[in-house]
């Protein structure tokens, strides 16, 4: 498969295309975050020709942007900051400009978004969204369903969802073949699109993919596009300054619904060249996504943009030794004159699954959290909620009640445990409980005889608890013990299950041991 370097944030910004709403694209790039006067030679949020490429400008005052997934909204949130939306404008799918409210209202928790603004004043200026894909799915395999792991392929591109993707409209058990989605997120050093958003479509017009122009062919008027085998004959095409389709191109291209086909060549309507990135010196960057190519600590790049680091550079959740490609990291710091951001902190970004399956222990609709298991779970606008038991529609938390079981599958944000998934099922084994708890190991006890899953203890005892490695082979208690890292941030996840739990229990330690305890992979 092709490697896309450049990933979402030049596959986002179409901003040379839309800025001053020229969607001819006859600019080459637009300067976002600036404070006010003129930058880099243009204008405020104006077209800038012959600049090349998109520009994070420091403006007056001080600029600068934020790489990354929608955590929540109230105005916007996301990599812990509280951005100011007010002003801002919005680019959608290259489309014209929409201020303030409008604009964040077509916008969904989990989309990865490019925000240009003045960073230190939690600012945003302008907002620029554009998704990987939107497109039909034709394979959906399940790769740890219980972690919310699957690999999907949709309009022949490789999609990985996780524990933290938000879905919208659907959940990831019931995605099937044939299913038309809409995938955000960052591309890995694979070129595997990580979603952070997976939308459910009930129709789509034309499909639509962003990537890399590779094997050109200038003769028949074709080119891979990950995996995508496009025919741009027949296709119209935006193109900034002239250029012509060439070899490495980011592009986005577009085909009717009813054109595409599973195999063979893609006859596209438009191919459209879209900008590539640069960054002012002194702007302040933050960026989540993966590091997508890595030659040492001091030349690497997120997202496509060029990274170091120094003796000045705080770690947290890991060390200088764990950076590689494909590690998900968020990098703050501050662009150098070329353009390469040297980066204060790099924070190591682990994917740990939450999953509870048992009774509900507590509700708080005014605080939208649910308790089970010993774990709280905090609901969100974007939490996937389904009632299997009496399939009421909608279903909310008000018609949650104490003892009913759930199947709950989330995520770690900071402290708070974020819900992606929550279904009510029917009472299992005829009103005797099963129940499972699964998350990151966060402490044991060998002697004795505790596992702790995140910060919830559970009991084991020999001879009645069964011991599994992560291949899933049983193994004896000790050899599981040796298994336990005793760094515990190198991130093992483990699975409790009980094949008997009363829902009177308001935590697995007032349970008896645990009938199985499982150490996840964690890949």
């Amino acid at each position: 498969m092709m490697m896309y370097r450049g990933i979402m944030l030049v596959a986002m910004l179409v901003l040379g295309a839309c800025g001053g709403g020229d969607s001819s694209g006859g600019g080459g790039t637009t300067t976002v975050g600036t404070s006010g006067g003129t930058t880099g030679g243009g204008t405020t949020g104006g077209v800038i020709p012959d600049s090349g490429g998109f520009d994070l400008d420091t403006g007056i005052g001080g600029s600068g942007g934020i790489i990354g997934d929608i955590d929540e909204f109230g105005s916007i949130v996301m990599n812990g900051l509280t951005l100011d939306t007010d002003d801002a404008e919005f680019y959608i799918e290259g489309e014209s400009v929409v201020v303030g409210q409008a604009g964040q209202d077509s916008l969904r928790e989990g989309q990865y978004i490019i925000v240009a603004g003045d960073v230190s004043a939690s600012v945003a200026e302008e907002v620029v969204y554009r998704a990987n894909l939107k497109g039909p799915v034709s394979v959906v395999t399940a790769s740890d369903p219980l972690a919310g792991i699957y690999e999907l392929t949709v309009l022949r591109q490789t999609v990985i969802t996780s524990a933290s993707t938000r879905f919208d409209g659907v959940i990831a058990e019931n995605i099937m073949v044939g299913d038309l989605l809409e995938v955000s997120g960052p591309i890995d050093e694979q070129g595997r699109v990580l979603a952070t958003y997976v939308g459910l479509k009930a129709s789509l017009a034309e499909f639509k993919a962003i990537g890399r122009v590779a094997s050109l062919d200038t003769t028949s008027e074709t080119f891979d596009l990950g995996g995508l085998l496009v025919d741009y004959s027949g296709a119209s095409r935006s193109e900034f300054e002239g250029a012509s389709l060439a070899e490495g191109q980011l592009v986005e291209v577009r085909v009717a619904s009813a054109l595409y086909a599973a195999t063979g060549s893609v006859p596209v309507d438009e191919v459209e060249l879209l900008p590539e990135a640069q960054i002012s010196e002194g702007a302040e960057i933050e960026i989540e996504g993966v590091i997508d190519s890595f030659v040492s600590a001091t030349d690497f790049t997120v997202g496509g943009l060029a990274v170091t680091t120094d003796g000045n550079t705080a770690y947290e959740n890991g060390t200088v030794g764990q950076l590689a490609a494909g590690v998900r990291v968020e990098v703050e710091g501050t662009a150098d004159a070329q353009g390469v951001i040297v980066a204060e902190e790099v924070e190591f970004e682990d994917d740990p699954a939450i999953r509870v399956e048992g009774a509900v222990t507590a509700v708080d609709v005014t605080a939208a959290t649910v308790t089970a298991m010993g774990l709280t779970f905090e609901t969100r606008a974007s939490t996937e909620l389904e009632d299997d038991r009496d399939s009421l529609e909608p279903f909310t938390l008000d018609d949650l009640m104490i003892g009913d079981y759930i199947e709950v599958r989330g995520y770690l944000d900071g402290g708070a445990i974020v819900a992606v998934e929550l279904e009510r099922e029917d009472d299992p084994n005829l009103g005797e409980y099963r129940a499972r708890l699964r998350g990151p190991l966060t402490a044991f006890d060998e002697s004795a005889g505790t596992v702790e899953i995140q910060g919830v203890t559970v009991n084991e005892l020999d001879g009645t608890t069964e011991y599994e490695d992560a291949d899933e082979q049983t193994v004896t208690r000790t050899a599981f013990f040796n298994l336990l890292p005793a760094t515990l941030s190198a991130g093992a996840e483990v699975t409790a299950d009980w094949d008997d739990f009363s829902p009177s229990n308001a935590a697995p330690s007032d349970a008896g041991p645990a009938d199985t305890l499982s150490l996840e992979d964690d890949d």
